[in-house]
């Protein structure tokens, strides 16, 4: 909150609002078009009935590692978003799935589902001893 303050006082801002300006606008859209292939693939909101964080940050590696090898296009997502908008020539990204995993996360820390087990579970069992 200080670093927040402080940043507000440097640029004459009375209090320290997101700066949306920072957030690309294709972010969104990326996001949403990951979701969308989710959503057909598996149910829309299926996520909600809770994951485990353990699981969603091991699919957001295995994205980032795709990524990392030269793929960009995530072609099984980009068949289920396009069976869902029968003539869509648009792309799921493994970019939007990390994403759309965070989004996941938000949704499900939001509404008390997001579940912690293996070797997150033993983490925060030792930061509470």
């Amino acid at each position: 909150m200080t670093n927040c303050n402080k940043t507000a006082k440097k640029n004459n801002i009375k209090d320290c609002k997101p700066a949306y300006k920072f957030i690309h606008p294709h972010l969104k859209e990326m996001c949403a078009y990951a979701n969308m292939a989710g959503g057909q693939k598996y149910d829309d909101w299926n996520f909600l009935y809770g994951h485990d964080l353990d699981d969603l940050l091991d699919a957001m590696e295995r994205h980032i590692d795709k990524i990392r090898q030269g793929e960009w296009a995530d072609d099984d997502a980009t068949a289920y978003l396009r069976k869902r908008c029968e003539g869509s020539t648009k792309i799921v990204t493994h970019l939007g799935c990390v994403l759309a995993n965070v989004n996941m996360i938000l949704h499900q820390l939001d509404a008390g589902t997001l579940k912690m087990s293996g070797r997150l579970a033993k983490l925060y069992e030792l930061e509470d001893s």
